[in-house]
């Protein structure tokens, strides 16, 4: 099963700095995802082998 986590927030809130962060823990970032995509991309993860065992979606901060 894989970890997923969701950062939003406006421009200047911290979301790029927290993506560098989790990336560096190990964590695989998407960064700039549309909010439209979030859904395709989870299930993407779920269906890569068993590779993404944390995945972390970053979105715009417009919808």
């Amino acid at each position: 099963m894989t970890d997923i986590l969701v950062i939003t927030g406006l421009s200047g809130a911290g979301r790029s700095q927290a993506a560098d962060d989790l990336e560096d823990l190990g964590w695989f970032v998407v960064d700039n995802l549309p909010v439209a995509l979030l859904d395709k991309v989870v299930e993407l993860s779920g269906e890569a082998g068993g590779e993404i065992e944390k995945l972390c979606c970053v979105g715009r901060d417009t919808v």
